[in-house]
């Protein structure tokens, strides 16, 4: 799964903020980690967001506002099985200020995987009891209601993470990154359903049973974690037909329809 350089796919990939065009343009701004800025993408027009721009149309521009291995958690750490360290909260990035200022008619936020690391979910930076995520719901109903509160009006949609599993070349491995089979698999579709609804979100968007579930085949990731293009794909389609259905058309957004998918 490395590049040539020995670094990961999504490593050094920036963001890619959609040019301020026509007033009758969508704008939509993808919120997430490594899954969003690329995942396990042969190429750069294969990530999600990008796959939506095409499916969406010119009706619509999509910015990818994914950063690599960040957190929900204000105090979310960066890590992985070796350990856990430094500051990997997106709140804290610049990604996150071009999000703010990306003048989103549509925010889709698809967070939480990093925040399953074991250092993350069961640490101080997700409060007591500890792996109820209590913060994690706290911040997350608390960056719903920051875009929600933007001049542009937005809708927001929670999108589930897509499940994890073991990486395709070894069963017996554990998932990757010392993240939560159990946060990611169990936890995640009530908690994070019950976050869009106390914070008055848009609706749902369930790439989780998109993606099959914990029935997911391993090799749609190059890792366990990490979509390919063929999952990616399947992410795109399931945000599309989403965003495309009722008050989600185009300049229509503000007629009323709150779809929970």
């Amino acid at each position: 799964a490395h590049a040539e350089d020995g670094r990961l796919p999504w490593e050094g990939k920036k963001p890619v903020v959609a040019p301020r065009t026509s007033a009758n343009v969508t704008r939509v701004t993808c919120v997430g980690d490594s899954i969003t800025i690329n995942g396990c993408a042969s190429g750069p027009t294969m990530p999600y967001p990008q796959q939506l721009q095409r499916m969406l149309g010119d009706g619509f521009a999509v910015s990818n506002l994914g950063d690599g291995g960040k957190t929900m958690l204000k105090g979310g750490l960066c890590g992985d099985a070796t350990g856990c360290g430094g500051d990997c909260s997106y709140w804290d990035q610049t990604t996150f200020v071009s999000a703010i200022q990306s003048h989103p008619d549509i925010v889709t936020i698809m967070m939480g995987t990093n925040d399953a690391k074991e250092c993350n979910w069961l640490g101080k930076a997700n409060g007591d009891p500890p792996g109820s995520g209590t913060n994690f719901m706290n911040d997350y109903i608390d960056m719903i209601n920051t875009f929600k509160a933007l001049p542009s009006k937005p809708q927001v949609w929670v999108v589930l993470p897509p499940p994890l599993t073991h990486p395709p070349s070894n069963t017996s491995l554990p998932p990757p990154f010392n993240m939560s089979w159990h946060v990611i698999n169990e936890q995640f579709a009530a908690l994070q359903r019950q976050i869009a609804q106390r914070a008055g979100a848009t609706g749902v968007i369930d790439v989780w049973s998109a993606l099959n579930g914990t029935s997911m085949d391993p090799a749609l990731t190059c890792d366990g974690c990490h979509p390919q293009d063929a999952a990616l794909t399947i992410i795109a389609s399931t945000i599309a037909n989403t965003l495309t259905k009722g008050a989600a058309q185009p300049r229509r957004r503000r007629e009323g329809v709150e779809l929970v998918v």
